[in-house]
């Protein structure tokens, strides 16, 4: 939009890479990034690591195809590209044993186990046992 619109300026934060590792520099300087870093925030923000290591193995099939929509997912024209070989990306079994229960159904002390079994495997599957 910068191009088009004399208002509107780009800028990002500095950046400084050392292998896979990446510090942000807390200086904003003009213009754009020049990659993306958001596998990096997500890694900040405490993000499971398996779900980190899936969103690796599609950037690097994405960017191995070369596509328009690498960085994104999205086409400017459309939002969101409704076939843009993803697969689902959140697949869990968590949450698909979550969604698979009856909750209405089961008694008090079954909840808490069901619970209590849920919270393991998420731990387990995030690393943060």
């Amino acid at each position: 939009m910068a191009g088009q619109y004399d208002k509107i300026k780009n800028y990002t934060v500095a950046v400084k890479e050392r292998g896979r590792s990446i510090k942000f520099l807390r200086r904003i300087i003009p213009g754009g990034a020049d990659r993306s870093y958001g596998l990096h925030v997500a890694r900040l923000a405490g993000l499971p690591e398996g779900l980190l290591k899936r969103a690796e193995v599609i950037l690097s099939e994405l960017e191995a195809q070369g596509g328009p929509s690498v960085s994104s997912g999205f086409s400017q024209a459309s939002g969101p590209a409704a076939d843009d070989g993803f697969g689902d990306l959140f697949a869990n079994p968590v949450i698909d044993k979550l969604m698979g229960v009856d909750v209405s159904s089961m008694t008090p002390i079954e909840a808490i186990s069901f619970l209590y079994s849920l919270q393991k495997e998420a731990k387990e599957g995030s690393g943060k046992n």
